[in-house]
This record gives structure tokens, sequence and C-alpha cells, in this order.
């Protein structure tokens, strides 16, 4: 028989965290730094979860925990299944901070989904949060803030912030953050998305987003899309409500090669993009996924341009034709015709007037 499963005690947790990393060995004291260090007035639970890492990131995590964490108090909690080891336990001198880790026993990728084994956390808060275990949070009163946001804004289902990014590779922080374009003309405390402009621009990297826990996210219909990523998620979550972009620079994102995403190439990404807001139009017949779709295959077409690859180029610009409607495609035509006749006047020397 299956080992009994451990039930948390009745603390109630205003939000979970939800962190899930692999091979993050260099990177997950970061994250955890910036989980420990929240002040609020309310408990919070993180779960972290370790898909078998192979660069010795469970070992990290283990001495990290036997650091700042009381191990041997009467809330610490330790669980065996054949999927995972499990360690519930209370933060020595942080008193609201709560971790659940579980060190999964093999790679579960493709194999078999983790959400269950975290659900008994998740299923009563009234907040989600989200990090990735190399990405941090820099604000100890990041959670305190978004939280308190959506408590005293009904209207709005979800509250991401303002974020720099790390390279990596150059040791660099970016010396502007990623929004502000949005602050040139002074720093209001907040501004709006929805639906009607989520697809102009990213208003939710996942470290940065506190989102109501609500129905709608167990009724999303995933099993239509062959990619589920944050971009289709936070489409989802914004058919319930607004959205609120705090001008607080609240945390960092990490860019480097073993990143998920930020190990893509450019044309990749587009790519990648393209094809989630395609799904989108496809299965919703939103026409404002259309805005993307336009964005990502310009960005991708004019790249594979300037790399001479015309085979590959009129192959996408084709399959947008077949794609969308033709008032659609007609107005994409007339901007890349724009820019190819301004790169042959740039190649030519000539100057109008």
């Amino acid at each position: 028989m299956p080992p009994a499963i451990w039930k948390p005690s009745l603390m109630v947790y205003k939000i979970a965290v939800k962190c899930f990393t692999y091979n993050h060995a260099s990177f997950i004291r970061d994250a955890m730094d910036g989980f420990c260090m929240q002040e609020t007035d309310f408990p919070y639970v993180c779960i972290v979860v370790d898909d078998a890492s192979t660069d010795g990131e469970q070992e990290v995590i283990r001495q990290y925990l036997s650091e700042h964490f009381d191990l041997e108090n009467e809330v610490t909690r330790n669980e065996e299944t054949d999927d995972y080891l499990l360690t519930f336990t209370r933060h020595k001198t942080n008193l609201n901070c709560f971790f659940a880790v579980l060190f999964l026993k093999y790679n579960h990728y493709r194999k078999k989904a983790k959400a269950p084994y975290i659900q008994r956390w998740v299923e009563n808060v009234p907040f989600l949060a989200f990090c990735e275990g190399d990405d941090y949070w820099t604000d100890s009163s990041k959670l305190r803030k978004q939280v308190g946001f959506l408590e005293n804004h009904e209207e709005y289902i979800v509250c991401s912030h303002d974020y720099l990014s790390f390279y990596q590779q150059d040791q660099m922080m970016a010396t502007k953050s990623t929004y502000a374009d949005l602050w040139a003309e002074g720093r209001p405390e907040y501004v709006d998305y929805s639906l009607d402009n989520y697809f102009e621009r990213w208003w939710n990297q996942p470290l940065t987003c506190v989102y109501r826990n609500c129905a709608c996210l167990d009724q999303m219909p995933r099993h239509l899309y062959e990619n589920f990523r944050d971009d289709i998620f936070f489409y989802y979550v914004l058919k319930e409500g607004k959205g609120a972009l705090l001008s607080d620079i609240m945390g960092v994102y990490r860019v480097h090669d073993a990143g998920v995403w930020s190990s893509n190439d450019n044309i990749q990404k587009n790519k990648l993009g393209y094809r989630n807001a395609y799904a989108i139009y496809r299965n919703e017949g939103d026409d404002r996924a259309i805005t993307r779709m336009d964005r990502e295959l310009f960005r991708m077409v004019t790249v594979l341009l300037n790399r001479h690859c015309f085979g590959k180029a009129f192959k996408e610009v084709s399959g947008y034709w077949s794609a969308v409607p033709h008032k659609f495609f007609f107005a994409f035509a007339a901007k890349l015709n724009a820019w190819f006749l301004a790169k042959i006047k740039r190649h030519l020397g000539f100057r109008e007037g």
C-alpha cells in the first residue's frame, strides 16, 4: 500500500509561492533568499519542487534548509513516496515563512504531472505566486504590497511589477528596468492592462505575478494547446478581470544559456510567441491575438531576410496568409514592403529632401 499522505496543519496561508526548479544549483540560493526575506503580517508557504536535478541542486537546497530552518520543531514533517521526498518546515526567525520542499526521485518532464504533489498547499489559499529557481526577488515587501493591492482592488485578478534583467554570462545587470518606457513621464503607482492590450507587450513575467486562486485556474482548456506556456495561462487569467503592473522594481530575471526561455535564439523565441498567439486565435477566435502574431512574424522574417534565408522567410509569410483573414495579411505585407524599401534606400545611400 502507498504511504499515508500527510496533510498540512490548520495553518491558513495567505499565499502559496510555487518554485519549480531543475539544475539551478548555482542560482537557487538567490531564489530562496528572496522567499525568506519577505516581511508580511500573514503566513505564506513556498513550495520548492526540484525535478531530480543532476548538478547537485538538491544538496544545495538541503544545506540551505539546515542553515535557515528549524528542522527539529513540532512543525517539521518528512514524507517519502515512490516519487519524492518531502520536507515541510518553518523558518528559524521569519515565523511567517514556511517551506514545503519536494525532492523528486526521477525527472518528471513529459512523464508525470507535478501539480498533484502540491495540491494540498494551493487548494485553499486565496493567492498564488510563482518564481523559477533561476530568478529571484529583491524587495522584502513584494508579497505584502501585491497581496494588499489585490485585497483592496477586487476588480483586479493579477498584480505584476517591474523588474531588471541580469545577464549571467557577462555578469551584468540591465541599466534600465523592463518597463522603463512606461515611467518616462512620471512614475505612477501602477498601470492597468487587460485583454485589450495584452498582446501589445509582455505584462506577466512569472516571477513578478501574484494572482487570485480562482476557479478559472482549474477550468483552463489545456488540452487544446500543444505548448501551454505562461502567455496562454495569463490570457485565460485575464478573462476573469484586469491586471495591474506596479511601478516598483522588485525582482530580477536571470538570462543564461541553460534557461528554458533565455537559451532560445531570437528566431526561436519569435516562432514560439507566434505559435502560441496563433493557438489562442484559433481556439478562442480572438482577433486581438493577431497583434502579437504580426509582431513576432515581422521580427522573425526581417531577421531571416537579413541573413539571406529567403526560402525560410517565404515559408513563414506563406503560413501567415493561410492563418489569418486576408485584411490582416495585407496590412502585414504593407509593413514588410515598407521595411524592404527603406533597406534598399539605405543600401543605395538614398537621402530624402
